[in-house]
């Protein structure tokens, strides 16, 4: 008696399986550059207020504009790696 589990896949779920990892890859490929435009900016955000706060000058709104662009760019980057 033969066994049935050494049939050739079919070629539409081969397709299929590629396009689902080309996807997938992607996803990981946008993560990544939002995780670091993400980091970039919450870099450049203790730049900016670390100089301001050196120069007695307000630095309330670049720190929390740019802290939350930062926050947000990496808590998007993070989804999309993890496939949200």
């Amino acid at each position: 008696m033969e066994s049935s589990h050494h049939t050739t896949p079919d070629p539409i779920s081969q397709e299929a399986a590629q396009l689902v990892k080309e996807k997938y890859r992607r996803l990981s490929q946008r993560g990544r550059i939002c995780l670091a435009i993400g980091f970039l900016l919450m870099g450049l955000s203790f730049a900016i207020n670390l100089i301001l706060f050196h120069n007695n000058g307000d630095f309330a709104t670049a720190m929390y504009i740019l802290t939350s662009l930062g926050s947000g760019f990496i808590l998007f980057g993070l989804g999309c790696i993890l496939g949200f």
